[in-house]
């Protein structure tokens, strides 16, 4: 995992981190469990690149209870990054969001 990402362009040069984003897109408010599980990712992997997406902007946790949930922030949506999801579509053309 990188020293320091500085922009969202650099949070997304990552695979990972793209299919997280697509995940989350497509399940809001899942678990991190959920993501390790679905994505076939050690939840230590996942852990590291949900609080890189945290500092740039993209994700939030929403805590109820004992429960952690997920979401891509709508923050960074309403910005001008719903555009977002079309280039993830271009990264990972022909890609299923559960496959490298």
């Amino acid at each position: 995992m990188p020293g320091k990402v500085l922009s969202v362009g650099d949070a997304l040069r990552n695979p990972v981190r793209r299919r997280i984003i697509r995940y989350l897109l497509e399940k809001p408010g899942a678990s991190i469990r959920q993501l390790s599980r679905d994505l076939g990712i050690s939840l230590g992997s996942i852990s590291g690149h949900i609080v890189i997406l945290e500092r740039v902007g993209l994700v939030r946790e929403e805590r109820t209870g004992n429960r952690l949930r997920l979401y891509v922030d709508e923050k960074y949506l309403l910005r001008g990054g719903f555009g977002m999801h079309a280039s993830l579509e271009e990264w990972g053309k022909g890609n299923n969001i559960y496959t490298a």
